[in-house]
């Protein structure tokens, strides 16, 4: 039998044509059926568990073992932030992204206009999250020292601090 695989897939080529005739499930179809399951208290190996995810709000579907992320990628984003306060030795305090943007009721704190809730950066109207005292002048990285503001608001701002600069709105032409 030179070319075939010692391993076999399927118990049968009748098993085989079946699960082809199913077709690719996309992801959420997968999530769906592994909620499905654990309603019905059909459970595999893992417990798994629907949330939100801390750093972008989205609803996901993970193991109970998994850290609170949708994906890798927030995971990382989450942990490159607190590095980054870390690295000037800031004070580094749990700061969720989705709970600061409702506190401010998606509305930049610069600007005084909603944020695009969709966008994502570097779209100018997309909402990330401002020091108002920045890391680099000394502030901390804690919930009563952040607030949302536009992308291009939070980057025309750069590291200036309060005072006049958050009593007045930005000059910015896209905030119009």
């Amino acid at each position: 039998m030179a070319g075939r695989s010692s391993v076999t897939r399927f118990c049968s080529r009748a098993c085989n044509l079946r699960t082809l005739q199913r077709g690719p499930t996309s992801r959420r179809t997968r999530a769906r059926r592994k909620l499905r399951h654990a309603a019905e208290g059909r459970r595999g190996k893992r417990t798994w568990q629907q949330g939100h995810c801390i750093r972008c709000s989205l609803p996901f579907v993970g193991s109970a073992k998994v850290l609170p992320y949708c994906s890798a990628d927030c995971q990382r984003s989450d942990d490159r932030d607190n590095r980054r306060a870390r690295e000037r030795d800031a004070f580094v305090a749990p700061v969720y992204r989705a709970r600061i943007f409702e506190r401010d009721s998606w509305t930049c704190q610069l600007c005084a206009a909603p944020v695009d809730r969709t966008a994502k950066v570097p779209a100018p109207h997309a909402p990330t999250i401002d020091h108002i005292l920045p890391l680099a002048n000394g502030g901390t990285h804690e919930p009563a020292n952040v607030q949302t503001a536009h992308f291009i608001c939070n980057c025309t701002k750069s590291n200036r601090e309060g005072g006049p600069w958050l009593t007045r709105p930005v000059e910015s032409p896209l905030c119009k």
